[in-house]
């Protein structure tokens, strides 16, 4: 299996196939259309696009509102990163992608989307500036530092033709088997091995990733990971048996490697049908900033305030209207507070959804509220205009930013303080 080469594009931008090199996409136009048009319509939304020049002549492909990792096949990976990161520190591509990553993994540790990152992602050089080769990382270095404290054991049932009676003698097949070898007995035994289901999932996915990383220090740990587990059989795992997999208090501290395990392997690779991991790990944009927000908005919420995320039970027509961020003060509703992750200005002008405003006078009807915001992220381009709108008498519609084009970790506390003031 050759090493992967890793492309990365960010949101919306778009990738010429002639400044990447033509070899790469040359073979490959067809699985792109392909995956494109599966992924579109596994995640109801385009994730990238195939775009052509006159005469029907592929030009590349355009990053749409998803970040994350799609494998192509054993030599592409595609990486799709976000327009977040902070340009006055960033003056190259590859500083822009380091930062952009940076603030990226921050987002999802923070809003709950990928657990335990800070314990290890310190110890990564981002400025290997690959999500995939981050993910790989995680995975890797949580899983041996687990395996070395000790690694899992479990009590697994072994058929076995044995020269010695122990364990449940399975007298139909020992017949079939033994029926000229009066000396072998066929047994059905519980024995505590290394050689288990969850263990054959962790040497399967390492062994993948090992042919097809590029980083040195990822490959190096993945080794570690294939000595430790040398006596665990190199026999595929199926799909059904995975799904039998089960934590308890033994085991439980294998459970987020093996939650990152199952991003890493599909159905096809699970049942040996080919050798590509074939692997799509993706967050939607929208969603991340939605949780972002509300989690930096909760973590400074007073006491006497409640932050209710999607919240229900109200209706226009037959539609169910569910905000964002609905805040309440003393069990009465105080403010709605809806994310949307695109910018609203063309030409410095004001260039609002009709429906988000519609949306909007929706949310302060049916929940009684007398003030409800529109949070965009901030445009490094300008434009962002805090705007106030008397929708009615009783109601106010508010324009708000925020801005995450910034070291985000760093200044996390900073934009906490920020939201803290919508409410």
């Amino acid at each position: 299996m050759q090493k992967a080469n890793v492309l990365q594009i960010f949101e919306h931008e778009f990738c010429d196939f002639r400044e990447v090199g033509v070899d790469i996409f040359r073979s490959r136009i067809a699985r792109l259309s392909e995956i494109s048009e599966r992924l579109k319509n596994e995640f109801g939304s385009e994730v990238f696009v195939l775009e052509f020049r006159g005469a029907g002549k592929f030009a590349g492909i355009r990053a749409r509102q998803f970040v994350g990792v799609v494998q192509i096949d054993d030599g592409l990976i595609l990486e799709f990163l976000p327009k977040i990161y902070a340009p006055k520190e960033s003056n190259s591509r590859n500083e822009k992608i380091k930062s952009s990553l940076e603030n990226l993994f921050f987002m999802l540790e923070y809003s709950g989307r990928l657990a335990t990152i800070s314990k290890i992602s310190t110890n990564y050089n981002l400025q290997k500036s690959s999500i995939f080769e981050t993910l790989i990382f995680i995975f890797s270095s949580n899983l041996l530092a687990e395996i070395r404290k000790s690694a899992n054991f479990e009590y697994q049932n072994f058929d076995k033709n044995r020269n010695y009676l122990r364990g449940k003698l399975l007298i139909g097949e020992n017949i079939r088997q033994n029926s000229l070898n009066p000396a072998k007995f066929f047994t059905q035994k519980d024995e505590f091995t290394i050689d288990n289901s969850l263990n054959r999932v962790f040497k399967l996915v390492a062994k993948k990733l090992l042919a097809i990383s590029r980083n040195r220090e990822n490959r190096r740990i993945l080794a570690q990971i294939l000595v430790e587990l040398a006596d665990v059989s190199n026999e595929n795992i199926s799909a059904n048996e995975l799904g039998k997999i089960k934590f308890n208090r033994l085991n439980s501290r294998f459970e987020f490697s093996f939650l990152m395990a199952k991003m890493f392997i599909s159905k096809k690779s699970l049942d040996g049908v080919g050798v590509n991991l074939n692997f799509v790990i993706l967050w939607e944009m929208n969603r991340l900033f939605e949780d972002f927000i509300a989690t930096a908005i909760r973590k400074k919420c007073r006491e006497e305030k409640e932050i209710i995320l999607q919240a229900g039970g109200r209706k226009l027509a037959n539609i169910n209207l569910r905000p964002d961020i609905l805040v309440k003060n003393a069990g009465k509703n105080l403010k709605i507070i809806d994310t949307k992750y695109k910018i609203p200005f063309e030409n410095d002008n004001l260039k609002m959804s009709i429906a988000d405003i519609y949306q909007m006078f929706a949310y302060a009807k049916k929940f009684n509220v007398g003030e409800v915001v529109l949070l965009y992220p901030e445009s490094s381009a300008g434009g962002s205009k805090e705007t106030d709108f008397d929708m009615d008498e009783n109601s106010k519609l508010l324009i708000r930013f925020v801005n995450l084009n910034r070291n985000i970790p760093r200044e996390i506390s900073k934009i906490e303080e920020e939201l803290a003031r919508l409410l």
